[in-house]
């Protein structure tokens, strides 16, 4: 990876988030729900930082139309289910905060 000046970096990467023990992050949602938009608001606002920073990570989004509320799924080593939730109405920070802890959860 390039290294680029931290004032050079668009506002979005910003904020270096570290995810070494996580290997895919899954969200399926439906298209128009009003649970949904907090969780497009942590796609658009973490995504970009997650995907960059963690270049061994997958990060999926899925449009399911039979989906009422949104639901995160993490993954560990060797695509090992760590745990899932529904984001509901936690804000962004909130969601970024829940996978942060499942990323601590498989240090230990």
């Amino acid at each position: 990876m390039y290294q680029i000046p931290a004032n050079l970096l668009p506002k979005t990467l910003k904020n270096k988030i570290s995810l070494p023990n996580l290997t895919k992050i899954e969200i399926l949602h439906r298209n128009k729900s009003n649970m949904f938009i907090n969780t497009l608001v942590f796609i658009k606002k973490f995504g970009p930082s997650i995907k960059y920073y963690n270049e061994h990570l997958t990060f999926k989004r899925t449009i399911v139309p039979e989906r009422n509320s949104p639901l995160i799924t993490v993954y560990g080593p060797e695509n090992k289910k760590l745990g899932e939730f529904e984001p509901g109405l936690l804000t962004p920070e909130e969601i970024l905060q829940k996978i942060e802890q499942f990323n601590q959860e498989k240090k230990q």
